[in-house]
């Protein structure tokens, strides 16, 4: 055959076989691995039994003896039951270890089993006597410690909790043992010695509250912290007295903690009326140390004392504005004062030197603002007052000087100076920066606005004067009318006219006023006996009759109103030199 062929034929043979083959050595494998373990661990060992002792031996004769011996007494024992004697047990314990000894190595594993056995029947037998003591010490040591014979109570206990370990650590059948009852009697010892200390940090405690209620907080911290020294003794010393625990230790702790707080509470209190005091006095810098040291010593009280009723952010918060408010009092005087020299430069029209020094206090008091957000003191009015002059001081100059040529003195009280035409939309927007007529030209009336706008305008005019302006009253009104009219009012007659016309364009009357009847009507100071939300529009305007012009016809108007035919005129209080 040739060799390719016999060679296929080969590995066709193998491919069958292989299978079969390596299952066959798998299960080879195994086998040998199994017997292999099996010669691992301790082997059982052979040991030569002697014959019986011969007669003739003395040793055997002694094994023979105390075997007869322990039959014997193994009979006596089960004869005898429950009431079995100690000393027969105890007897035949010693006899059965003594036979072993003299078996030596021929001891076998029974002989043992039955020492072991005898050992559990004698102890078993001592733990119910035992038992029946351990209970008559007990019950003594409740009874001397409920008359309050300490010394021998803790003697009984101490008795009891030495023969209950005895039990516990014998061979006595479980059911006689009780580990629970000894972990009582260490617990009913240590109570005894804790006792007195306990009664010491109740004493302590006692002397604390009686110093906190008369606020002898010294000797109250002392009573205190005798209490937890003595606590602290007795949880090391005493663990599984009643009495111990961190509880009561933290309890002790936490008033301690609070005692303390307390205290700086106190400091908190006296630093913060110091303030007070000085802020009364006028002593400013004295305090501001003051409200500075209360609200640092706050801080520390929430940082230190944070379980403290004491702990207070709010508090905080109200001494840093008491300080920032103290703070900012001679600074906010010095300025009130800056600005009434401002005022006094802007009234003799020095408006190049009050420019100047506006621009300077300006700065400052935005700084006060900006330092001291939190003062009490701080006036916004203010601020405001010259934050506006500060923008308009290239125009004050022109502002004051388009007002005067407008002015006019009220018959018959020349300090009041009114102006002697509506007011002209020019200045209004030199002063507001906005015009919100909707008939705009700089030489018609301002309208549009509402009672509102109008006394805004007052305010900030008044500013750039340095003298109170304000709208004029009804009776201020008619005053400047005057009795005798002109027939040539601003109405409209027939020819039923839409919006207002130039200022000044007819002759003024007696009094130098022009168009108090017609044109725009005008917003007036309100009347005594008019809520805030009313005010009185007089004179009329371009859609109102000659008739209706000539009774000078005033009407009460919501300040919200915004007319197209209502404007105003303003008046200046300027006293007399």
């Amino acid at each position: 055959m040739p060799y390719q062929r016999r060679r296929r034929t080969r590995y066709v043979i193998w491919g069958k076989l292989r299978l079969f083959v390596l299952i066959l050595m798998g299960l080879a494998a195994l086998a040998g691995l199994w017997w292999w373990l099996t010669q691992l661990g301790p082997r059982a060992v052979t040991v030569a039994v002697a014959d019986e002792p011969r007669s003739g031996a003395n040793g055997d004769s002694e094994v023979a003896a105390l075997q007869k011996q322990l039959t014997d007494l193994r009979q006596a024992i089960a004869a005898e039951g429950a009431s079995v004697d100690i000393v027969l047990l105890d007897e035949a314990v010693e006899k059965q270890r003594g036979l072993i000894e003299k078996l030596g190595a021929r001891a076998n594993q029974a002989e043992v089993r039955k020492l072991s056995e005898l050992e559990g029947d004698r102890d078993s037998a001592v733990a119910v006597r035992t038992n029946q003591r351990i209970q008559k010490l007990d019950t003594e040591a409740m009874k001397s410690r409920d008359a309050g014979e300490i010394v021998t109570a803790e003697a009984n206990w101490t008795e009891a909790l030495r023969l209950q370990q005895q039990v516990n650590r014998s061979t006595a059948t479980s059911a006689l043992k009780n580990f629970v009852r000894e972990g009582r009697f260490e617990q009913q010892r240590q109570e005894l010695f804790a006792i007195p200390l306990a009664a010491e940090i109740a004493e302590a405690m006692s002397v604390s509250r009686e110093a906190m209620d008369t606020e002898e907080w010294a000797e109250a911290l002392a009573g205190l912290s005798t209490a937890r020294e003595l606590q602290l003794q007795l949880n090391v010393e005493f663990p599984r007295s009643r009495h111990a625990g961190l509880a009561t230790l933290g309890e002790i702790e936490r008033k301690i903690e609070a005692l303390d707080a307390a205290g700086v509470a106190a400091r908190v209190d006296e630093q913060e009326e110091a303030g007070d005091l000085a802020m009364t006095e006028q002593r400013f810098e004295e305090a501001v140390l003051a409200y500075e040291e209360a609200r640092q010593t706050q801080l520390r009280l929430n940082r230190e004392f944070n379980r403290s009723r004491f702990l207070s952010s709010p508090r905080v918060e109200q001494l840093e504005v008491r300080r920032q408010t103290a703070s900012s009092v001679p600074l906010l005087a010095a300025l009130r004062q800056e600005v009434d020299l401002i005022e006094g430069f802007l009234r003799r029209r020095e408006t190049a030197i009050a420019a100047t020094r506006i621009a300077e206090v300006a700065k400052r008091l935005e700084a006060v603002f900006e330092q001291l957000p939190k003062s009490e003191k701080l006036d916004p009015s203010m601020r405001l007052q010259l934050g506006f002059l500060d923008a308009q001081r290239d125009r004050l100059g022109d502002i004051q000087d388009a007002v005067y040529d407008r002015l006019r003195p009220l018959p018959g009280v020349s300090e009041l100076q009114l102006f002697r035409t509506e007011l002209p939309q020019s200045i209004y927007l030199q002063v507001m920066r906005v015009n919100p007529s909707r008939n705009p030209g700089r030489a018609f009336p301002v309208d549009s606005v509402n009672w509102f706008e109008a006394m805004s305008f007052c305010e900030r005019l008044g500013w750039v004067m340095g003298w109170p302006v304000r709208l004029p009253t009804e009776d201020e009104f008619r005053v400047a009318v005057g009795e005798a009219l002109r027939i040539d009012l601003r109405s409209g007659g027939e020819t039923e006219r839409t919006k207002s016309e130039e200022m000044a364009s007819l002759a003024p009357n007696r009094a130098g006023f022009f168009d108090l009847l017609g044109n725009v009507a005008e917003w007036l100071a309100p009347r005594a006996d008019q809520t805030g939300a009313w005010s009185v529009v007089a004179g009329g305007s371009f859609l109102d009759g000659s008739e209706v012009l000539r009774k000078v016809p005033s009407e009460v108007t919501q300040r919200s109103e915004r007319a197209r035919h209502i404007g105003f005129r303003v008046l200046v209080e300027i006293p007399a030199p």
